[in-house]
């Protein structure tokens, strides 16, 4: 979110592996939160931004796919 934001201001952060819901976090202005989720044997992965305020334009900040 935009420093501007309003400090009420929400964003849901969704993960869909193979088509299922795997984790969904909403987060407000200022917060940070690292989501895992493993895609061992997935086919695809799906990653969610949303928020209902206008003028919000969240960002997934460097994800990263890793391996073993």
């Amino acid at each position: 979110m935009d420093d501007t934001s309003s400090s009420s201001a929400t964003t849901t952060f969704t993960v869909h592996v193979d088509g299922d819901q795997k984790v969904t976090e909403t987060l407000r202005l200022g917060e940070v939160k690292e989501i895992e989720v493993p895609v061992e044997d997935a086919l695809r992965l799906r990653i969610e931004a949303e928020s209902e305020n206008s003028g919000i334009y969240p960002v997934w900040a460097d994800p990263t796919l890793l391996s073993d």
